[in-house]
């Protein structure tokens, strides 16, 4: 799996970079090359946030910022950009594509992997519709983030209780724990890329996609013209 991770390094990821989220598994880069790290918390709170990864040797955080809208990155700046299993922690994927092609520069690539509905915890979970995202696009998603903490709590937690349901969503929502808010498979990821570059006019070309382990790894090159 990681061999494979590197494969993509070595071939997209040639020059200066960012990368999202990559908390205690950063991408093995080729020689020359360069990645700042970026994530909505620095280190120390990091390790506040997640218990389970104390243990763990995170990397420095270089910038502090939202990975969906990576507001205070210029445009074009980057030569590349790694998002590994982060866009389904988005509550706006749409957005965050957006965001990552537009700090990347032309013909540059985004190096996106998503893990696999079919064999992760997620397995019970509905794929989300295109249609569904389309609707949060138009219309925003505030009014939907309890329903999705819901059928995480029901599918993934196992809970079955109304009443422990809604307190579980309320614990979700004061302290902003990280769910999948949105579930693909292969297929289905691919699909949501070319129905939102057909629909909004996006910048890129799939270049490269490989199957990986539990996960699918996909190149987007930029393109402009």
């Amino acid at each position: 799996m990681e061999n494979n991770r590197a494969l993509f390094a070595r071939s997209f990821c040639i020059g200066n970079g960012i990368e999202i989220g990559a908390l205690h598994h950063p991408l093995r880069l080729p020689p020359g090359s360069r990645a700042r790290y970026v994530d909505r918390m620095t280190r120390a709170q990091l390790y506040e946030q997640y218990a389970e990864l104390r243990n763990e040797n995170l990397v420095q955080v270089d910038i502090v910022d939202d990975g969906e809208t990576l507001a205070t990155l210029p445009d074009g700046g980057e030569d590349f950009l790694i998002a590994c299993q982060f866009i389904e922690h988005c509550q706006h994927p749409v957005r965050a594509l957006v965001n990552m092609l537009r700090v990347v520069k032309d013909g540059g690539f985004v190096l996106l992997t998503v893990p696999d509905k079919w064999q992760t915890f997620d397995k019970d979970r509905q794929i989300t519709s295109n249609q569904h995202l389309l609707d949060e696009c138009l219309h925003g998603c505030e009014s939907t983030a309890r329903d999705h903490y819901r059928e995480y709590a029901r599918t993934v937690d196992g809970r079955t209780d109304p009443g422990e349901i809604e307190e579980v969503v309320d614990y979700y929502q004061r302290t902003g724990i990280s769910i999948h808010w949105h579930i693909w498979d292969p297929e289905a990821f691919l699909g949501f890329l070319m129905f939102f570059k057909d629909r909004f006019k996006l910048p890129f070309r799939i270049f490269a996609t490989l199957l990986n382990g539990n996960e699918l790894m996909v190149a987007l090159q930029k393109r402009l013209g």
